[in-house]
């Protein structure tokens, strides 16, 4: 239970820490795969993501370098770039998404990142203007 609840805890306290609803914002979500380099879909979050983020309104968008934008169409996502949301939410930690260009996402547009997997740098990402939140990790937003 503590898990299947995961997703919708995480896009409440990373909708808390922007201060703003999800409500019509565009989300990507980087990572359709269980597993970093597998192709396999098999119990990944990025559905329950999507099912908690439809909930809430948003927009989605999804990428994933395993796979094609029509088997992610299959998979009932819309196949999208990370330069085109307000939120992003990294869902699998493929090496293709390991050191992202998070100034350039600030001045693309994105406004906060999800970070998934703890793999990213919250330090880089918040320099660069993004709110950042990291399960298991506190926001600098979050602690004041």
């Amino acid at each position: 239970e503590i898990n299947d609840n995961q997703a919708a805890r995480q896009l409440d306290r990373v909708a808390a820490a922007w201060g703003k609803s999800l409500d019509k914002k565009r989300v990507h979500i980087m990572g359709l795969a269980f597993r970093p380099g597998v192709k396999v879909d098999t119990l990944s979050t990025a559905y329950a993501l999507r099912e908690h983020l439809n909930q809430r309104g948003a927009s989605i968008t999804l990428e994933d370098p395993c796979y094609t934008d029509d088997e992610i169409s299959s998979a009932g996502f819309t196949p999208g770039s990370a330069t085109a949301a307000e939120l992003i939410v990294l869902n699998t930690a493929h090496v293709q998404f390991a050191d992202p260009d998070f100034g350039a996402w600030k001045k693309a547009g994105v406004e906060a990142v999800l970070d998934g997997r703890n793999f990213w740098d919250r330090y880089n990402a918040e320099a660069a203007g993004l709110i950042y939140c990291g399960i298991g990790r506190s926001s600098l937003r979050e602690l004041k």
